[in-house]
């Protein structure tokens, strides 16, 4: 269980920016600083994150192309998949946006041209349709990341420090006027 000082710090820094796979998780910016402070149960929540993210990732993946050939009735697999997709999503950094982007633009129309196959055709298209939705997902995350962070700037610029005060005047000696 985390202390609260391991929690408070975690929170305040949340969307600071957003790291891949092996690199350390960024998004919150508080626990790399923390890191290098030695605290020592941010190690273990930091293996334990991405851990998390990339078995969302892989969850995304296998439930997009299990779909794609057998239909789940009691499942809501676009919430699921776009679920997922939001969490995987913390695994990418803002220099991601646009390959993520393009991945969703480009997944249904190879769907599509996939879609002329015979007999897979139909199941390959729901794949990259499957996985059209749970890239999507990531990539909100990455985007709500960012605003994040503008909106963190913004608002970071508008609050002025309070200036420095003076130094105090020398004191003259007694015997100088």
């Amino acid at each position: 269980m985390l202390d609260s000082w391991v929690w408070l710090n975690a929170t305040e820094g949340l969307g600071a920016s957003c790291r891949r796979r092996d690199a350390p998780i960024g998004f919150l910016s508080a626990w790399d600083q923390a890191r290098q402070s030695a605290h020592p149960h941010l190690e273990r929540v930091t293996e334990k994150v991405n851990k998390i993210i990339a078995l969302a990732r892989a969850a995304a993946i296998i439930l997009a192309v299990v779909t794609g050939f057998v239909a789940i009735a009691s499942l809501n697999v676009p919430l699921v998949l776009v679920s997922l997709g939001l969490i995987a999503g913390l695994g990418y950094g803002e220099e991601d946006m646009t390959r993520l982007v393009l991945t969703v633009l480009v997944l249904p129309i190879a769907g599509a041209a996939l879609s002329t196959l015979p007999s897979v055709g139909a199941q390959l298209e729901v794949v990259a349709t499957n996985l059209a939705v749970a890239i999507a997902g990531a990539a909100a995350t990455v985007l709500a990341c960012r605003c994040f962070n503008l909106v963190k700037g913004d608002l970071g610029g508008l609050v002025a420090s309070a200036p420095e005060p003076a130094a105090p005047a020398p004191e003259k000696p007694w015997n100088q006027d």
